[in-house]
């Protein structure tokens, strides 16, 4: 099992109320509790589905610039898609854009076709087990194409 899904069950396993804040009869619930509501995700999540969706590369052309209207320097991006067990074009589904977070890519949540995440077979299962609405997932990058750096760009300040 991947190693970084093992330490979040570890992490989630141990997120409780205090004896406080439970006695605390002005205390709120708010986002750090829900973890308390959520059923776990079981181990066998992490392994892949007998129905698995599809990773698909796509990679884009976009623009660097200042505004929406100017067009400084194309770049060529790549995004990762899930499409989920039996997509078809010809149905309709929900799209869910999953930007990464700093120092990731967008690899880092779902993975790729040859190397996908235990996030991403977990979302097969719940799929597969009528927790979770069969949709499209889209993770794209803000990162800077491979090759470049933030010197080399055309909105860099000098």
């Amino acid at each position: 099992m991947n190693r970084i899904f093992t330490a979040l069950l570890a992490v989630a396993a141990t997120l409780t109320l205090s004896a406080a804040a439970h006695a605390d009869a002005a205390f709120q619930p708010n986002a750090r509790d829900i973890l308390e509501t959520l059923p776990r995700i079981p181990e066998a999540y992490a392994q892949p589905a007998e129905q698995q969706g599809q990773l698909v590369r796509l990679d884009y052309d976009t623009w660097e610039s200042f505004t929406y209207n100017e067009h400084i320097q194309r770049l060529t991006k790549t995004a990762w898609v899930y499409l989920p067990y039996g997509y078809t074009p010809d149905e309709r589904y929900n799209i869910f854009y999953y930007m990464h977070g700093g120092w990731s890519n967008e690899t880092s949540t779902l993975g790729t076709d040859a190397q996908p995440t235990p996030f991403k077979h977990a979302i097969d299962h719940a799929i597969q087990d009528g927790l979770m609405q069969p949709m499209i997932i889209v993770c794209p990058t803000y990162n800077i194409p491979p090759g470049r750096t933030a010197a080399t760009t055309a909105l860099r300040f000098s």
